[in-house]
């Protein structure tokens, strides 16, 4: 319990780390294909990753510091209306997706143990599922869709460190059923205020 809710903290931090990719992609894919976005993307991810790692992590800074950084991507990433039409995906997309995000799953969580409780809970949001689907998006629907899905996976990220904020606070004294049970609570609940702000305010 006590290393996961260390390993909380720099999921927090790592959360940042692959906005900062989601803001990477959404500007550099105007002018590249996908490969050498993604390419540069990632070594965003990897640069903001390594600063953070620099820093002993504590909860609440980082948690402000996360809702701080998130505030400021979003404003850096402006609306884009997009359109696009429904294409009938290759038999081999999903496959693909699922054989892709399986690997890097099994990866990330076998080298949790020897990167200790800070580093492991920075790589934990390693952009696996994000990538893929921003990555096809990208080919499938053009630079403006996956721009769209990016600054929507931006703004949802808060629910994603508000999640970890809570398993970080209550893990050691509760124990992972309540924590978790409350923890999805708080991050559900975060999503449902933005998609109803959203939805009044379009």
């Amino acid at each position: 319990d006590a290393f996961a809710a260390q390993s909380a903290i720099g999921t927090i931090g790592g959360t940042v780390s692959v906005d900062v990719l989601c803001l990477a992609y959404f500007w550099l894919c105007q002018r590249f294909g996908w490969r050498t976005t993604l390419v540069m993307a990632f070594a965003a991810f990897i640069a903001t990753t390594a600063l953070w790692n620099q820093f002993a992590l504590s909860l609440w800074p980082t948690f402000i510091a996360s809702v701080v950084a998130i505030v400021l991507l979003v404003r850096l990433m402006p609306k884009r209306a997009a359109t696009f039409s429904k294409t009938q995906p290759a038999w081999w997309d999903i496959p693909a997706r699922m054989v892709l995000a399986t690997t890097f799953v099994l990866l990330i969580t076998g080298v949790a143990d020897g990167l200790g409780p800070q580093l492991s809970g920075l790589v934990t949001p390693f952009p696996i599922f994000v990538t893929l689907l921003t990555v096809f998006t990208h080919r499938q629907h053009g630079p403006m869709a996956a721009q769209q899905y990016l600054r929507s996976f931006v703004i949802g990220s808060l629910s994603f460190s508000v999640f970890f904020l809570v398993v970080g606070l209550l893990l050691v004294l509760m124990g992972p059923l309540w924590t978790y049970t409350l923890a999805t609570i708080a991050a559900l609940v975060v999503n449902g205020l933005f998609l109803f702000f959203s939805k009044r305010h379009s």
